[in-house]
């Protein structure tokens, strides 16, 4: 069975990539039976879903008159696109 330690670092991983069958499986149980580790799991995922919404606001924002170029405008919005891809 998977230590806290080692869910902790398989949340964080798995929503930067897919984790194999056998750590997903291994991964779930351990958040089944372990409820501090289930509410890091929430408060990963919150925190996630909370820097999406600041960067959509940041790019959807009107930047007009912040002194960037219209190529550094770009660099950045590609940038926080990539980011939440």
């Amino acid at each position: 069975m998977l230590t806290c330690r080692d869910t902790s670092r398989l949340v964080s991983d798995a929503m930067e990539r897919e984790l194999g069958l056998t750590t997903r499986v291994g991964l779930r149980m351990h958040l089944l039976l372990c409820p501090p580790c289930k509410h890091y799991e929430r408060q990963i995922h919150l925190l996630r879903k909370a820097a999406r919404a600041v960067c959509q606001e940041v790019t959807e924002a009107d930047l007009g008159g912040a002194g960037l170029s219209d190529e550094a405008r770009e660099r950045i919005a590609k940038a926080l696109q990539d980011a939440r891809s």
